[in-house]
């Protein structure tokens, strides 16, 4: 049975182009959020599958049309559903969650190294909200004396800059520079407090190395899971534009956009049977950028760029 309700044309899988944000950001969120909150703290489950079940059932509940979008016993079945895939999906990696370590970090008891490409693959498929696999270069954070094969305590994977609805914007904002998109950041709830900034300021460093010609990274922080955007603002990133957010469904399961185009899903014979997109109010999808070169730090400033834009 499908909740929604929306016709499907080709136009309607259209991603949205970027503009500047048309007003300060503050923290908000859509109102179905509360709902999905409840219901997953509700879940007989640990802390960690919560966590992941409410960024997943936020996820999947704009699927519903209006008159199910704050039907508890609809969302809570849908809660049961993902909290048996999201245990179905850990189980052969369980013994490779990190333990607990020191509440802050230190280069004494911490190292950022590249990971594997198969370890990011169970970390954005089975423990990062989206679920899905992106290519790029991947880095893991990790105890130095450890001898086990544990999955980093924070991962973060830098991709190639491939956004085509965002050329018009690149164009007129961000021209000349070179852009790598920060795709997945993940991070299990053991890892200390300041992984984040200690994670990504050796990661820069490693990439100012390798990809010589990188003057700024960009991120996408989506409000309606409940994101804020404060771990990037206090790490530097500075609010660069909006995209109206749209999420599509195949069979009822979510599937990004990159995923989409990947198995040529685009046409119209498959856009009539299984794959739609949601139908509930969504607030914009925010784009964070950092300058991390010389020349980029002075675009930015010369462009106005800059935290303002932030509550």
């Amino acid at each position: 049975m499908s909740y929604l309700d929306l016709p499907m044309t080709a136009s309607a899988f259209i991603v949205p182009p970027w503009h500047r944000p048309s007003r300060p950001w503050c923290v908000e969120h859509p109102s179905f959020l509360d709902a999905v909150t409840v219901i997953s703290d509700q879940m007989e489950a640990t802390e960690d599958e919560r966590l992941l079940l409410r960024l997943r059932l936020a996820l999947r509940v704009p699927q519903f049309r209006a008159d199910k979008i704050s039907n508890t016993i609809a969302i809570g079945k849908l809660a049961a559903e993902l909290l048996k895939d999201i245990r179905n999906s850990q189980a052969p990696y369980l013994d490779r969650i990190p333990v607990e370590a020191k509440a802050v970090i230190s280069d004494d008891d911490f190292q950022l190294e590249p990971l594997l490409a198969d370890d990011a693959r169970i970390c954005h498929t089975a423990f990062h909200y989206i679920g899905a696999h992106r290519i790029g270069r991947h880095y893991g954070l990790s105890l130095r004396a450890s001898r086990q094969a544990f999955l980093p305590y924070y991962s973060l994977t830098f991709s190639e800059f491939d956004i085509e609805s965002a050329d018009p914007f690149i164009r007129e904002w961000l021209s000349g520079l070179s852009l790598r998109v920060l795709s997945r950041a993940h991070a299990f709830r053991c890892a200390p407090y300041n992984a984040f900034s200690f994670s990504l300021s050796r990661a820069i460093r490693n990439l100012s190395e390798n990809e010589a010609d990188v003057d700024a990274l960009i991120t996408y922080v989506n409000p309606n899971v409940g994101f804020t955007g404060a771990t990037y603002r206090a790490t530097g990133w500075v609010p660069l534009a909006e995209e109206a957010a749209k999420y599509y469904y195949l069979n009822e399961k979510y599937i990004t956009v990159r995923e989409l185009s990947k198995f040529g899903l685009f046409s119209s014979k498959d856009l009539a049977r299984g794959l739609q997109i949601s139908g509930a109010e969504l607030l914009p999808l925010r784009i964070y950028a950092l300058p991390v070169s010389k020349r980029s730090r002075i675009h930015f400033h010369r462009r106005g760029l800059h935290g303002k834009q932030d509550n």
